[in-house]
């Protein structure tokens, strides 16, 4: 009785380590997995990478964990159906292999101005909007607000190497460039006057040419920038914010035009290859450890307006 007994377990634990070793469990009809995302929200995706989310209202995600969070490496496509009203923060962050999204007319509200809905989104080339949409739109797979005053999502893969933000936009949303794996050049138009936090966050992007409508450099805006070598601040340019250099490794000059009155702690920490940056009369203020680890900025030429400088 003993050695059956035995010999059943010894079978049972076989079986589970069998199961456990699979890299997916397969839900019904194939599919890949499902589930919800808040009240009468369900998704699936199936067996070929697509990952629909159905039903009425908001989807509702965990903190950088959406409920498909285990299963990103299986998502090739998402498809947001008609009835859903909010995409929220880190919806879809990390699905490193998501090519194309398609958003319905009914969704309302993408988080814009929070943390992206896009996160390390490596692979995205395009994000479609339904043409009936009364917030939003898309041009070739870029996402504008309907009147195209503000630009909120650029594809991280999106095709081309060089892109002119159009004239009709005002506003840059925050994350709006995050993570792009292709551009090298971006035109910034005079008419665009707000910069979003984390605008052009952790990009390959060499250079950025930025219109005379931008006053603040916001926090984080060019941080983990390590192509971006030069750039010219012109004199609109009033503030440098908190962080909105930090650790762009390979930016070496900086050019600061004469408008500028405050740059803020860390603004260009870990800004190794820095040596050569200029401190125009109007200059102000400096806070703490604004050039930290910028090892090779040797010499620094204060203008006579500075009152405060920080540690």
């Amino acid at each position: 009785m003993k050695k059956t007994l035995s010999k059943v377990l010894a079978v049972i634990i076989a079986v589970m380590l069998i199961v456990s070793a699979m890299p997916v469990a397969f839900a019904a009809d194939g599919d890949i997995a499902n589930g919800t995302a808040g009240e009468g929200v369900t998704w699936v995706i199936d067996a070929d990478g697509t990952l629909t989310i159905s039903g009425e209202g908001e989807i509702v995600v965990d903190w950088y964990a959406p409920p498909w969070y285990d299963y990103n490496e299986y998502i090739i496509n998402i498809v947001v159906e008609e009835g859903i009203t909010k995409i929220p923060s880190t919806a879809f962050c990390y699905a490193e292999n998501l090519l194309t999204v398609s958003i319905p007319a009914s969704v309302t509200n993408m988080s814009i101005g929070e943390t992206p809905i896009f996160w390390a989104n490596c692979a995205l080339q395009a994000i479609n909007v339904h043409e009936d949409n009364p917030v939003f739109t898309s041009v070739d797979g870029i996402v504008f607000s309907k009147d195209k005053s503000m630009l909120c999502i650029y594809p991280m893969n999106k095709e081309g190497e060089s892109y002119t933000i159009p004239h009709s936009v005002t506003y840059i949303n925050a994350g709006a460039f995050c993570f792009n794996e292709t551009l090298k050049s971006v035109t910034i138009p005079d008419t665009v006057n707000e910069l979003g936090s984390q605008a052009f966050y952790d990009t390959k992007i060499e250079s950025v040419t930025i219109g005379s409508g931008i006053k603040t450099i916001p926090t984080h805006c060019f941080s983990y920038g390590n192509d971006l070598e030069s750039i010219v601040l012109p004199d609109s340019i009033e503030t440098i914010e908190t962080n909105a250099f930090w650790t762009c490794g390979g930016l070496k000059n900086i050019k600061i035009g004469t408008g500028i009155k405050t740059i803020y702690e860390n603004a260009f920490g870990n800004c190794y290859a820095l040596s050569d940056i200029n401190m125009p009369y109007s200059l102000e203020t400096i806070g703490d450890h604004a050039f930290s680890r910028c090892y090779s900025l040797l010499n620094i030429e204060f203008g006579k307006g500075l009152k405060e400088i920080g540690t």
